[in-house]
């Protein structure tokens, strides 16, 4: 059949189910200056005669709206305001409008609708181009339909919709019925006249009446059925997408679809645009008919260089590089450069040679985002010597690396791990943690862990990548998700440490890593006794000091001679630790010790001549002194010891001790039975903690309380530590 305008119905506006065209005799005497020869078409939107203006000699096309939507109030005004903007529509794909109006209806039978027949008043009607041609329904059932064709066609489509819609005239109801092809194989767009003026008149007139939604159902964008009175030229662009679809698949776009290119066999850069164009938010959506041209014909001339008329994210992400060389070794090519996606397959590339470059990349040399082989340097490596973000092989470098060997921040190795925390047999580093057990599973997970990153960064280059339809978390996600948890599970026990060869069956605790224990070689049995016997002969030179003080006053010399001992005593023991660190934490007690060198956390105290730290007040104070972070101790009495001095204090001074357990629970010690008042001479003060078994406090807080008025000094400020009974 050949058509002049299309009328094929899909639609719930104005038009009348019942509505029967009228014979062409009935026709004929409303229009006596056409011949009217036959009827070429019929729908919910009206029926489209084939006619013939003598004065002219052409052939037209009228089209007869339903007499029913004629007699509604208001209805002449509207048309009217419509006909006069689409009759501005001159472009070579558009069917032309040649003139409009109004008729009697007398001498038309009734129509026979539901309901009683009612008489036909007027009849209005459109005086259009004839098209002498199929339209594309009819082409696409004949199955003459190929993908090149349907490239010649729709940026045609598109130009004609781009001239409308700068006109301010969106059309609405772009379906196949509606898009005719003359003998010469040129579009046509017809049946505007479900379109809405914007811009150019008020809203309140439109063909359509207000609420009504306007369109074919299958082919009308998500908005337009949601909120028919904020259409705009978008919701041509999603029916153009629909239209496209089934001109490549012969299938409609319903529900869970599947990209053209996994339908039929077509280019796969095609998919970006159908999809991009089926975005159901408008504002993801094209937003121009030109853009959709300029892409359809960037892919059917077979060019995608930047430039031109794909968009440079298509042209660059999807199309991409592959260069290899001819020289080969062993089936290989000596460089192969690859990123972006093939468009034979709709896969990304993997550069594979002896010299691979590429966001994934396997070769002797190889360097990437994901890059596996001898010599790999990439964010996830592996192979013999890798050097990457997370790198497994032989001789790893890296920010988190295992192997044989290893160097990094984190380094686990089944021999030397080297970096600021390390695990392994013989580990180098600020945090170490030696790992004779259980090597071979750490090192399995290791190896699992960056299998998984692998698949990690796959999976966020295929969300970087432009995607064809939306898709949810496929396995990639889950296991790549799965692979952060192993890390994160790394993390933790390189903090809280792993099973050790020493036969006690117990992690090293995080006291057992400071950073003073890092460089540090064994010590010699010889030196842990003559530091355990300074120990045993510094506490007994501190009682001694604490008995003459309850005598003497400070300047007395048998006083002053035993502060001299303790003092020389205190400066070996110090300088045995600073060569042996660990010293510190084994029997002795001593958890730690601060000097002059260490700086208090409140900065309202102030260092003195003397090494000793003083805070003037004027009202109850309490001052920060210093914090232990995971002492690495339970079940046992932890004491807060330091020296005091007052000077001119009305009121008392004592310690405070605060520990804070994992969960941010907090526990305090004040030493109130201990205090300081009035007292111009030295004395020594403490606070115990008594420690559960279980309790293992991760913080310990040291803090100087001073109520009233007056200057405290405090100083040689220790934390020790003794087994409970």
């Amino acid at each position: 059949m050949k058509a002049g305008f299309g009328t094929a119905s899909g639609s719930a506006g104005g038009g009348d189910a019942g509505f029967v065209p009228p014979p062409v005799e009935a026709i004929a005497r409303l229009f006596p200056q056409l011949e009217i020869l036959e009827l070429i078409g019929k729908g919910g939107m009206g029926a489209v005669y084939k006619a013939r203006q003598p004065g002219l000699d052409r052939l037209v096309a009228l089209k007869i709206l339903p007499p029913r939507t004629g007699s509604d109030p208001g209805f002449a005004e509207r048309f009217t305001r419509e006909a006069r903007a689409l009759a501005r529509l001159t472009h070579p794909n558009i069917v032309g409008v040649y003139d409009f109006g109004q008729v009697s209806g007398a001498g038309i039978p009734p129509a026979s609708g539901a309901g009683s027949p009612q008489p036909i008043t007027s009849l209005h009607y459109f005086l259009m181009e004839y098209v002498d041609g199929p339209n594309l329904r009819q082409v696409e059932r004949a199955g003459k339909l190929s993908p090149p064709q349907a490239l010649q066609i729709i940026p045609q489509i598109c130009e004609a919709l781009q001239y409308a819609h700068d006109e301010g005239i969106v059309h609405r109801d772009i379906k196949p019925e509606n898009v005719l092809l003359d003998k010469k194989g040129r579009v046509k767009i017809a049946d505007f006249g479900l379109a809405k003026i914007l811009g150019r008149e008020p809203q309140d007139f439109r063909l359509t009446g207000a609420g009504q939604v306007m369109g074919t159902p299958h082919y009308m964008a998500p908005e337009q059925i949601e909120h028919p009175q904020e259409v705009d030229h978008r919701a041509d662009l999603y029916s153009l997408g629909v239209v496209f679809y089934e001109m490549l698949t012969g299938e409609l776009p319903l529900g869970k679809f599947a990209p053209p290119s996994r339908k039929v066999q077509v280019d796969v850069r095609l998919d970006e645009v159908v999809m991009h164009a089926l975005e159901n938010e408008p504002e993801r959506r094209y937003q121009h008919a030109s853009q959709i041209k300029s892409d359809v014909e960037t892919i059917a001339t077979g060019t995608g260089r930047p430039g031109e008329s794909l968009a440079d994210s298509l042209a660059h992400a999807r199309v991409g590089r592959n260069y290899r060389t001819r020289q080969t070794l062993f089936g290989l090519p000596l460089v192969h450069v690859a990123w972006g996606i093939d468009p034979a397959t709709g896969r990304p590339r993997v550069a594979k040679g002896i010299v691979a470059v590429g966001p994934v990349a396997i070769g002797v040399i190889a360097v990437g985002f994901s890059a596996w082989g001898l010599f790999p340097c990439g964010l996830v490596a592996g192979g013999f010597w890798p050097v990457g973000l997370f790198a497994v092989g032989f001789e790893a470098v890296g920010l988190a690396a295992a192997g044989f060997q290893a160097t990094g921040l984190l380094a686990l190795a089944s021999w030397r791990a080297i970096g600021l925390v390390a695990a392994g047999q013989s580990p180098i580093g600020l945090e170490r943690i030696v790992v004779a057990k259980g090597m071979v599973l750490m090192l399995g997970l290791a190896v699992v862990a960056a299998w998984l990153m692998d698949r990690l960064i796959g999976a966020i280059g295929n969300a970087a990548t432009p995607q064809t339809t939306p898709q949810k978390p496929g396995w990639r996600i889950w296991f790549a998700l799965l692979g952060v948890a192993l890390i994160a599970c790394f993390l933790v026990a390189l903090e809280t440490g792993c099973p050790t060869g020493s036969g006690s069956g117990l992690p090293p605790r995080p006291h057992e890593m400071r950073i003073l224990q890092h460089f540090t070689a064994a010590v010699p049995p010889e030196k842990v006794e003559e530091y355990r016997e300074m120990t045993v002969r510094l506490e007994l030179l501190k009682k001694r000091e604490g008995e003459l003080l309850m005598e003497y006053t400070e300047g007395n010399p048998l006083v002053q001679s035993e502060r001299n001992k303790i003092d020389k005593l205190k400066q070996q023991q110090a300088d045995l630790e600073r060569e042996f660190p660990s010293l510190m934490h084994r029997e002795t007690g001593i958890l730690q010790r601060f000097t002059a060198a260490d700086r208090p956390l409140s900065e309202e105290l102030a260092l003195t001549e003397d090494n000793a730290w003083a805070a003037s007040c004027t009202t109850t104070q309490t001052f920060r002194l210093f914090e232990v972070p995971n002492p690495g101790v339970e079940h046992c009495t932890v004491l807060y010891r330091a020296r005091l001095k007052t000077e001119g204090l009305a009121g008392r001074a004592y310690l405070e001790m605060w520990c804070q357990f994992p969960g941010l629970s907090e526990a305090f010690s004040r030493g109130l039975d201990n205090p300081i008042s009035g007292s111009t001479d030295w004395a020594t003060c403490q606070t115990p903690f008594f420690l559960k078994a279980g309790e293992r406090p991760d913080l310990i807080s040291l803090n100087l309380v001073v109520e009233g008025r007056g200057k405290v000094f405090i100083k040689d400020v220790e934390l020790t530590a003794a087994p409970s009974n």
